[in-house]
């Protein structure tokens, strides 16, 4: 008897960017002959074509509630998405019934909640992604005033409501999934791992061969790149402060900022900018604002000479692996990463790279120490491509626990 198709709708409540990690899972899913849809808040107009195997329906904001960046979801927004959003999920139930509702970060399981009270009977997967709003970003050691400690617990207790209604969480590491299963007492039954690995999915993109800095206006450069949003806890004004160290040693080096999705602290990126006028490295440095396809972007990362993560200790860079290092490893670039238990993972001291402290002396220094040795270079290269990992064993994990909550009912 040949199996109905299943159908599977994964829900981001943010348009700013197209996360690789959903992409990836809408792709694989629809080779493995499910219907899967992509539910998105849509907040202002776009140009981007959506040229795949999936299909991406939009909750198009309503011009009264607030005009806040598109990365910045406000309370009426979420009512919005919620209940536009639950209405859509209706219509896709109407056509084929849907099995699973994939809800990435709480943000997304408005809808899905919702839906539930007009009919829809699929079973709902959280995916955490990143800790808990409110506290993820909060620098370690730093106070916490009244009212976001307010913020923080009614978050807890609405949260620990919200997971009634789920069927179970997957999230990017270890550490993530001890901290929940430590706060809300649950079982590791509930959880499955799947790491952020989806950015380097298709091998003939991240590949060391194809290196080509006069593609990108390098030439004779060494380039330092960081990847990621431009904000305090993700360490770049450390960066910054470490540039001029390392022109004293190598003076034709260039760090370029790619920053990934849109900035989110709009003072600190001045903040960056003063700093980098006041050093006087206009020109060993730039932000790259651009949005690259696939293929261009995986070979601006493997064209780089290093790749750096200096993100500062927080809940949410404690727990959460970044996209980033999973690109810096398949593209064969040596790591410096700061003292985070997490990256101790992935960067080996001394083999592909270099743990250090959250300053800008030691990160310096680590960069000075692999581009002043090509072989060292070259050997770190060379490791960390080794140690890359694979996103087809996640996507395993993730099908496998699909077909459980789909075998049960």
């Amino acid at each position: 008897m040949k199996r109905k198709k299943r159908t599977v709708v994964q829900i981001f409540a943010r348009d700013f960017q197209a996360p690789p990690r959903i992409v990836q899972m809408c792709r694989d899913l629809s080779k493995q002959k499910f219907n899967v849809y992509r539910l998105l808040f849509r907040k202002k107009k776009t140009d981007k074509k959506y040229d795949e195997n999936f299909k991406t329906i939009s909750v198009k904001k309503i011009g009264t509630l607030s005009d806040k960046p598109a990365n910045d979801i406000s309370l009426l927004d979420l009512i919005e998405f919620g209940i536009f959003g639950a209405k859509k999920l209706k219509n896709i139930n109407k056509k084929t019934k849907i099995n699973i509702i994939h809800c990435h970060r709480h943000s997304a399981l408005i809808p899905a909640i919702f839906s539930k009270i007009l009919g829809v009977k699929a079973k709902i997967v959280l995916d955490y992604h990143d800790p808990w709003s409110g506290e993820s970003t909060i620098s370690e050691g730093e106070s916490i005033g009244l009212i976001n400690k307010i913020k923080i617990k009614l978050f807890h207790f609405l949260e620990k409501i919200l997971l009634r209604y789920v069927s179970h969480i997957v999230v990017v590491s270890t550490f993530q999934k001890e901290l929940i299963k430590k706060t809300y007492g649950l079982e590791d039954e509930s959880f499955t791992i799947v790491s952020n690995s989806a950015a380097t999915a298709d091998k003939n993109l991240f590949d060391p061969a194809r290196k080509d800095k006069n593609k990108f206006g390098w030439k004779n450069k060494k380039i330092i790149l960081f990847t990621g949003c431009i904000v305090s806890y993700f360490g770049v004004d450390l960066l910054i402060d470490a540039i001029p160290l390392v022109l004293k040693k190598v003076p034709n080096a260039l760090f370029i900022i790619k920053i990934a999705e849109e900035i989110k602290e709009k003072e600190y990126y001045q903040e960056l900018l003063d700093k980098i006028k006041g050093y006087k490295i206009q020109k060993n440095i730039q932000f790259i604002k651009e949005w690259m396809s696939e293929e261009k972007y995986s070979q601006f990362v493997c064209s780089a000479d290093l790749g750096i993560i200096c993100h500062q200790p927080t809940l949410l860079t404690k727990t959460a692996d970044p996209d980033k290092l999973y690109e810096y490893l398949a593209a064969g670039l040596p790591i410096v990463a700061t003292n985070l238990e997490i990256m101790k993972k992935y960067v080996k001291e001394k083999k592909n790279g270099f743990i250090v402290d959250n300053n800008s002396k030691d990160i310096s220094g680590a960069i000075i120490k692999i581009l002043s040795n090509t072989r060292l270079k070259k050997k770190m290269g060379k490791n960390s491509r080794t140690m890359r990992y694979y996103w087809e064993d996640d996507f395993k994990k993730l099908l496998n626990t699909y077909n459980k909550l789909l075998k049960h009912g």
